[in-house]
């Protein structure tokens, strides 16, 4: 397998750990053959004109049977480079992959990864709905789902403690359109009222991170690496995703979530599956309003039982949204396309 994910540079904060990490245990438990990284922003940033044929002359050295490009934003890339990688001597199957969500009219494909996705014989979407319904307009072939994962900068332990500055903690960006009042993505009006809700309810109690908010809660932005020990100060974690409507459509911030070991508040999740839908840590509402009121119910139950359902949810993440074991059910749905295609 040939990955190319979307790093700037080899900082921490960059390396998609995520994906490299999982591919590596699978290579090493031998149900990946090999595997080859290179990071096609570093790749182009090196050599601008002569980078399309530096990742061609890679494809065809490794010979990989699946090429995983993932996250290609707006910046120079030659119509015909997906079509040469996919042309290369070994035949890869070319399979897109982006953990954001993109829209038909709000949040658009960009024209470089429409290039990608209309020659990708797979697109593993961040939801269906009108994700998936995007991506078909931008020319996919077919396109499924592949659930976010707990990075592995969450994925320690810790021990909960009855010492919490906050009640309630919300980590989410506001993204408005050029009319400040009009939210620019599918949910955001949903999300606005959901925030009023919890200030009115909370007050002083509830903690607002993330930008674009003029709320009275509002603590500003807060590093990726941070949101574990600012979710950590609350008994109750609040989250409410874009695109809600659209089915298993959840960002990185369940994961997170889920994993800071603290009851998490969402909107319903369509098409959740059996072992997140039941989660005792994990409650979904249909409203901001009915978000609210479970947010009220979790606060009044004992601080023990809080604790509990908090490590249920910690665990039900680190299980089911495992890098290893997500990546693992995305090659399996790969390795079925391939048998299908060749038969």
């Amino acid at each position: 397998m040939l990955l190319l994910p979307n790093e700037v540079d080899d900082s921490p904060g960059q390396v998609q750990r995520g994906p490299r990490d999982a591919l590596a245990a699978l290579a090493a438990d031998g149900r990946v053959d090999a595997v080859e990284v290179v990071s096609f922003l570093q790749v182009r940033a090196a050599d601008p004109d002569g980078w399309a044929d530096h990742l061609v002359d890679v494809a065809e050295g490794f010979g990989p049977d699946v090429i995983v490009w993932q996250h290609v934003e707006e910046g120079p890339l030659p119509t015909s480079l997906p079509a040469r990688l996919a042309a290369v001597s070994s035949r890869p199957l070319l399979v897109y992959q982006d953990g954001d969500a993109y829209g038909v009219l709000r949040k658009p494909i960009p024209p470089a990864m429409a290039t990608v996705v209309a020659a990708a014989d797979l697109v593993l979407a961040a939801g269906g709905g009108a994700i998936a319904r995007a991506y078909r307009r931008a020319g996919a072939a077919r396109v499924r789902l592949m659930p976010p994962v707990v990075d592995a900068r969450f994925a320690g332990g810790w021990e909960p403690s009855d010492a919490r500055p906050d009640e309630v903690v919300m980590i989410a960006s506001r993204v408005a359109t050029r009319v400040p009042a009009i939210p620019a993505l599918p949910g955001g009006l949903s999300r606005d009222r959901l925030v009023r809700g919890l200030h009115r309810a909370f007050g002083a109690g509830f903690a607002l991170y993330g930008r674009g908010w003029d709320s009275p809660s509002a603590r500003g932005p807060i590093a990726y690496t941070e949101q574990h020990r600012v979710l950590r100060d609350g008994w109750v974690s609040v989250g409410w995703n874009h695109f809600p409507r659209a089915a298993f459509a959840a960002s990185d911030r369940l994961p997170i979530a889920m994993s800071a070991g603290v009851v998490h508040v969402t909107n319903r999740i369509v098409g959740a599956p059996r072992w997140l839908a039941e989660c005792p840590g994990v409650l979904m509402a249909g409203t901001p309003g009915e978000a609210v009121e479970l947010v009220r119910i979790a606060l009044s139950l004992p601080r023990d039982e809080l604790i509990r359902m908090g490590e249920q949810a910690r665990e039900v993440a680190l299980e089911h949204l495992d890098p290893v074991r997500v990546w693992a059910g995305a090659l399996d749905v790969v390795d079925r396309l391939r048998g299908h295609l060749r038969s």
